[in-house]
């Protein structure tokens, strides 16, 4: 079967094909290969320990959008947070696409299989998965099992959020509304969350699936990752499709106005501000979500740096340590506190952020350290808490140093506002 695969749906028939064909040989490339990596470290009680500790981690800084009623918000995991996994198994990315190359080679070299080849942690999770499926007595065996799962669920769930709602998330009131009036036939609403509706949808594949691990030819691989993409797919179409049409009407618009009538007896209140304060909020959330899963810009660091007049090599160091879930709220804080300052201190738009105006507005909103505006006081508080953590004010006695540090963490944010502001939504 040779034929050149021109994009992805040719590339996932070819393998459903490939996978339906009792007559091709069975390979172990990714058992044989990737699996000892993984169980040499989760045989031992330290780096079973290291493991789970990286896996409690992600779930904790990830806590309020697990914990919602429906899919709202971006669950990102970042590159950083990859490449721990890949240095706690004593390999990398790039280790684990070259042994993925070599098995999609012995399948048809003309074929690439992105959704294989572009997510090696995929691998790296699914033997985890095996670990605790052939070794039911090890410590703790059934709980760590499901939490594997879950790990695995949450490394596919960002591209497939991200492809129903590429504005980087949903309203928060609109989503749960949606949820509530949906009937039982939904995952999420017998599920309560978002955590648990990954949990049933997984855990349900691994039923079925199960019983390969142990055997773990290459073709099993590829079958679970297909599925478990296919089954998280399918769960957030279905909650698009009834939430999507209410957001084009603006049914969130009209639940805010609600709220204010029932909380005030009247419509006193100025409706066009509460629509602005949704709008805001939505904007940070894509922004902060695309910070976190893009990993550094080193073309805005190498900007930052110059205008500040400070090691470019040093900057990449802070901003790489900066970029990470465990900063979320830092990050948010930050964004938050210049947007709310430009759209309803400044009243400028939201449309207006990608010109130069946001720019020269944002210098000066750094220069203004001594401002008792709370806005400015979150700018300020979260620029020097990220300036000790990186040893800025050790390493550095001169202040004009040290500001020059902060303005160029700041710069960088600021360009990553401006890059990931869609406006053309509004």
């Amino acid at each position: 079967m040779e034929f050149f695969c021109e994009n992805w749906y040719m590339e996932e028939l070819y393998m459903e094909l490939y996978l339906e064909d009792k007559n091709k040989p069975q390979s172990h490339i990714i058992r044989d290969q990737v699996y000892p990596k993984v169980e040499e470290v989760l045989k031992t009680p330290s780096g079973s320990e290291r493991f789970f500790r990286l896996v409690g981690e992600h779930i904790r800084n990830n806590q309020v959008a697990l914990s919602m009623r429906g899919p709202s918000r971006q669950i990102p995991l970042t590159d950083p947070e990859k490449d721990a996994f890949f240095r706690l198994f004593n390999t990398s990315s790039n280790e684990i696409k070259e042994i993925v190359v070599t098995l999609l080679k012995s399948i048809n070299e003309k074929i690439e299989f992105k959704l294989l080849k572009d997510n090696p942690i995929f691998q790296i999770f699914y033997c985890c998965i095996r670990f605790y499926t052939i070794n039911p007595t090890a410590y703790n065996a059934q709980k760590r099992l499901r939490t594997c799962l879950l790990m695995y669920a949450l490394a596919v769930y960002p591209s497939v959020f991200f492809k129903y709602f590429k504005q980087g998330g949903a309203n928060d009131q609109l989503m749960e509304y949606v949820v509530d009036q949906a009937t039982e036939k939904y995952t999420i609403k017998r599920s309560g969350n978002v955590q648990g509706m990954l949990e049933t949808s997984i855990e349900s594949a691994y039923d079925f699936l199960s019983v390969t691990m142990k055997e773990m030819s290459d073709s099993d691989v590829i079958r679970w990752i297909q599925r478990i993409r296919n089954d998280q797919n399918s769960l957030l179409k279905k909650i698009s499709n009834i939430y999507m049409p209410e957001y084009r009407k603006g049914t969130s618009i009209a639940l805010q106005k609600n709220e204010i009538m029932n909380a005030e007896g009247d419509l006193e209140n100025d409706f066009s501000a509460i629509n602005n304060t949704s709008i805001v909020d939505d904007t940070v959330q894509r922004i902060v979500n695309n910070i976190l899963i893009t990993g550094v810009d080193i073309s805005y660091i190498n900007s930052a740096a110059t205008l500040s007049q400070i090691s470019k090599e040093e900057l990449r160091l802070c901003i790489s340590r900066i970029c990470v879930s465990s900063q979320v709220k830092n990050i948010t804080a930050l964004v938050s506190a210049i947007l709310y300052e430009w759209i309803f201190v400044s009243k400028n738009g939201v449309r207006e952020i990608n010109t130069s105006k946001f720019l020269g507005w944002s210098i000066q909103l750094f220069r203004r350290t001594n401002s008792k505006d709370p806005n400015v006081m979150t700018i300020k508080q979260v620029l020097d808490d990220w300036a000790k953590e990186q040893g800025i004010f050790t390493k550095y006695n001169r202040i004009a140093t040290q500001i020059n540090y902060k303005k160029a963490m700041f710069l960088y944010i600021i360009f990553n506002i401006q890059k990931f502001n869609q406006s053309t939504m509004y």
